[in-house]
């Protein structure tokens, strides 16, 4: 109780460059005690809390067991006999310990039955003493109903300690693993509004990998450390153990698990190290994410409060948002490392949501690693998840109701663009939809040119093939991949089929939206019309 309701927290400090929760303090629980001293110099706390906490739980136990042995109520009675028709009995009704210093005999031992160590009729006379003329012994037995109270307080305290140990026992990451079993699964759509509904007012943004995919940076620098401190034999790390070790996570989350052994300035000046070459690296060379700018004015024209939530350190924050030129557009910016825990807790995000004022039911987050999903899953915020550093299933198992390649799109009313493709992909105009994901969609004709005739549009809309930039590679090939799994699908494979892409006015191109149109279930005519 000592620990829980004394021990204080910061929840943000003041920055210069940016609008920030002023030290706001609060009282934290037990559960959040359980996790707030493994951090820093609170680490030796939890372990001093732990064996105190369970001592006095088995102590308790014990305690407990010696109140309510029978043996010892007819140990009692035993004495009482003895003393009460002994010799001593004047010296044994002074002290009760003084029947020990009696000189006897050794005597065999001899088990009794219970009845012959029942007071006989005229020794039974002394329990109806009054409790201040009793002998120590007697008067001991009289206070048998306080023995039981002190039995069932015994008990209490047994189990408080218990579940205190355990508790406090427990590693951050069991728990934090249990907590976030309830995470998956979360509901799809595939516009905003859809998401969060008609009341939101609030968007909450994370920085690395959402305002700018800096993780090339971040992997350079941390594997340039990794492997000056030994870590892996001094080999490089693999992108994949970046993603599920690095990526997103805390410095000190990172620091436990590649050098658990190491003391904490140790660890601390490792990090600082990290950070430094990074921030070097990161200046001059942020850049934006695809659409963020039009996302970043669609949002203060509507009035939106914004906030920046990052388990990133403030310098660096304070550098990317710089870079990016949105020091005015955020209204406060939360840093994991300043609340009681960081990703993927909730408390980041529950920090922000005070600060601005709004519930959950009110707010967006913006994500691209698991742990930020999981802390805006556990905040109860619905969260859009973007592909630039995990895989569409990771984010989607961690919790993101939405997923994006990046915010191309995202502005609701424009997905998919003005066009006629765009209400389709909005599904503002019914269609005969064949095959969907998040970045394409293919559906039939509704005016064929063959037996089968499907077309496949991207969701970003891009205009036309001439219209499309060397950073659109990736959706168009995605575009001619879900081509060729819609025609196998519908059974074109076999016979053959005939992919078209038409371009511009002299191309017949009629809607202005990229689109492949897979034709077949006849013989196909070369040269085509």
């Amino acid at each position: 109780i000592f620990f829980s309701t004394s021990h204080k927290m910061r929840m943000g400090t003041v920055s210069e460059n940016v609008r920030l929760p002023l030290k706001q303090t609060k009282y934290c629980s037990m559960t959040e005690l359980g996790d707030h001293v493994t951090r820093g110099e609170q680490r030796p706390c939890r372990k001093t809390a732990s064996l105190f906490a369970m001592v006095c739980a088995f102590g308790a136990l014990g305690v407990l067991f010696l109140q309510h042995q029978p043996i010892g109520q007819r140990a009692l009675r035993t004495q009482l006999t003895r003393a009460i028709s002994g010799p001593a009995l004047g010296t044994i009704a002074q002290h009760p310990s003084a029947a020990a210093a009696v000189p006897r005999p050794l005597q065999p031992l001899v088990h009794q039955p219970y009845s012959e160590t029942l007071p006989q009729p005229d020794a039974a006379r002394v329990f109806r003493r009054p409790v201040d003329r009793m002998p120590l012994p007697i008067a001991a037995a009289r206070a048998e109903p306080l023995r039981s109270i002190a039995g069932i307080m015994a008990a209490f305290v047994s189990v408080a300690g218990l579940l205190f140990s355990v508790g406090a026992l427990l590693s951050p990451s069991t728990v934090q693993k249990w907590s976030m079993a309830s995470t998956t699964g979360a509901k799809q759509a595939s516009t905003i509004p859809e998401l969060v509904g008609d009341g939101l007012k609030a968007i909450l943004f994370d920085i690395d990998g959402t305002l700018c995919d800096s993780d090339d940076l971040h992997y350079i620098a941390w594997n340039e450390m990794l492997m000056e401190a030994g870590f892996n034999d001094g080999k490089p790390i693999d992108g994949e153990f970046f993603k599920q070790y690095i990526s997103g996570q805390h410095n000190q989350y990172i620091m436990d698990h590649c050098f658990p052994d190491w003391p904490l300035d140790k660890q601390v000046a490792f990090f600082e190290e990290k950070e430094l070459r990074y921030r070097t690296a990161a200046k001059g060379n942020v850049k934006a994410l695809e659409g963020l700018m039009d996302f970043v004015k669609w949002a203060a024209a509507q009035g939106y409060k914004t906030a920046a939530v990052t388990n990133a350190p403030r310098e660096n924050a304070e550098v990317m948002i710089e870079g990016l030129g949105l020091q005015n557009f955020f209204d406060c910016v939360v840093i994991g490392a300043e609340c009681v825990r960081a990703k993927p807790n909730p408390d980041p995000y529950v920090m922000a949501m005070r600060f601005l004022g709004v519930d959950a039911n009110e707010c967006m987050v913006i994500e691209d690693s698991p742990a930020g999903v999981k802390a805006a899953a556990q905040a109860g915020i619905p969260c859009v998840g973007l592909t630039t550093s995990q895989t569409v299933e990771t984010l989607r198992e961690a919790g993101a109701g939405l997923i994006a390649p990046n915010y191309v799109g995202l502005v609701p009313g424009e997905i998919g663009g003005d066009t006629i493709f765009g209400k389709i992909i909005r599904k503002e105009i019914p269609s005969n939809i064949e095959y969907e994901d998040d970045y394409c969609l293919a559906f039939h004709d509704i005016s064929p040119a063959a037996p089968v005739h499907i077309l496949v549009i991207p969701k970003k809309p891009i205009a036309g093939i001439s219209r499309a930039v060397d950073d659109d590679a990736a959706i168009l090939g995605r575009l001619l991949i879900t081509a060729r799994n819609v025609a196998k699908k519908v059974g074109l494979s076999e016979g053959g089929y005939r992919l078209v892409i038409n371009d511009g006015p002299d191309g017949a191109q009629t809607v202005p939206h990229i689109h492949v149109h897979i034709l077949g279930g006849r013989q196909m005519g070369w040269p085509p019309g």
